[in-house]
């Protein structure tokens, strides 16, 4: 039997590993899979968000399915990191939203080109555990749902994330006795939630996410004092004795969950808040744009869900710092028709849907006041040019 040599160690696999994380990708071989149209289109995108005197920040790229959209951003992606890279940016972050998990599982493989495992699309609030030293690695690619990591409902999520909220909080709100498990097990029993708690892989959990998520709650801490409120750490406190009392009724122990649910969707809120802006977003890939346009524009009657998610979206698609601008790429096959009929206008308002993506993507009030009143008169002279064909 060969013996093992230094080559063959764990120590040495993760040099290798950390290697990669810092080679520069080659981007012409990323290229060269592309067909000459999808080429033009990638040169045209880049260029348009990149390095045109008058370069925009938001780009989005419209055509009918099978055409290779998700082959152009891969395109625009590995453009831009060999740009970033020799401007000499020290973190590279792509941004990968889609609808739901499972489209995104199967568009990541054709985008991903980084020579170090294939990202898995994951809940935001997970990322201190998933992205190890974020701010580590050179280049790093996140793949997100809406659902998941911007619409915080007031639910308690899954258990996982109440673990990890457990780990992060042990230590600064000396989680140490157990009696607080009763608060963070949501719907699980309590011997199924410390078996979660035990078996989570706490050593994983990345210490500047962690610092980022407590600072938060620090300034929410003191937010509530300053308001004469009780804070998230004393409630806990307080939940976690009550949870203790002999003898609780049916209706007792429900009031008690249901405040222990409302501190969990507290917490949750704010760990989705810091991880988000954990991320220095250069490049943010939005695919099927228009099945989640609530984080691009307002709907009438929406909830404060919605509106929270806007702006939790809004954040990461205008973040700026001292080495880049976040840009945004939409990709969509083609999403509205060239006009609504009467008998459609009730369900889709294709029209005024186009005029808000229009203004996501210009952000210039002026020139929207412009374009809407240009396309209402052409709707103008279109309909008075149907009605005198009818007359004739």
């Amino acid at each position: 039997m060969r013996k093992r040599s230094y080559f063959d160690s764990p120590q040495y696999i993760e040099i290798l590993k950390r290697q990669k994380r810092h080679q520069r990708p080659n981007c012409n071989e990323i290229l060269e899979g592309l067909k000459d149209f999808q080429k033009a289109t990638v040169d045209y995108v880049f260029r348009r968000l990149y390095t045109d005197d008058d370069c925009t920040r938001r780009f989005l790229v419209a055509d009918e399915v099978g055409l290779g959209k998700t082959l152009v951003a891969r395109g625009v992606i590995a453009k831009a990191i060999d740009l970033l890279w020799e401007k000499g940016v020290p973190r590279i972050d792509i941004i990968y939203i889609c609808s739901n998990s499972n489209i995104a599982s199967q568009n990541i493989s054709k985008l991903y080109f980084l020579g170090y495992g294939v990202p898995s699309v994951s809940r935001i609030s997970l990322l201190p555990a998933k992205i190890k030293n974020l701010k580590e690695n050179r280049i790093n690619f996140v793949a997100l749902t809406p659902g998941t990591s911007f619409e915080m409902s007031s639910g308690t999520g899954i258990g996982e994330e109440r673990a990890l909220l457990f780990w992060m909080l042990k230590d600064e709100w000396n989680l140490d006795d157990g009696k607080p498990m009763n608060v963070f097990r949501g719907g699980m029993t309590l011997m199924n939630f410390k078996r979660l708690v035990g078996k989570y892989p706490k050593n994983e959990i990345d210490p500047q996410l962690k610092a980022s998520f407590l600072s938060l709650l620090h300034n929410c801490e003191d937010n509530a004092v300053n308001n004469s409120r009780t804070g998230l750490g004393k409630r806990v406190q307080e939940l976690s004795k009550a949870f203790m009392e002999p003898r609780m009724g049916v209706h007792r122990k429900r009031e008690l969950e249901k405040e222990s649910n409302r501190c969990i969707s507290e917490l949750r809120a704010l760990l989705v808040r810091s991880c988000l802006k954990a991320l220095e977003p250069d490049l943010i890939i939005l695919d099927e744009f228009q099945r989640f346009k609530h984080l691009m524009y307002g709907e009438e009657g929406e909830d404060d869900s919605a509106m929270s998610a806007r702006e939790l979206a809004r954040e990461l698609f205008s973040y700026a710092d001292e080495n880049s601008e976040a840009r945004v790429l939409l990709l969509s096959a083609t999403p509205y028709k060239m006009y609504t009929t009467m008998d459609e206008a009730g369900v889709e308002d294709h029209y005024r849907d186009f005029l808000r993506t229009y203004r996501f993507l210009i952000q210039d009030l002026d020139e929207m006041k412009f374009v809407k009143v240009q396309s209402e008169n052409i709707g103008k002279s279109c309909s008075a040019l149907a009605k005198m064909m009818m007359l004739v």
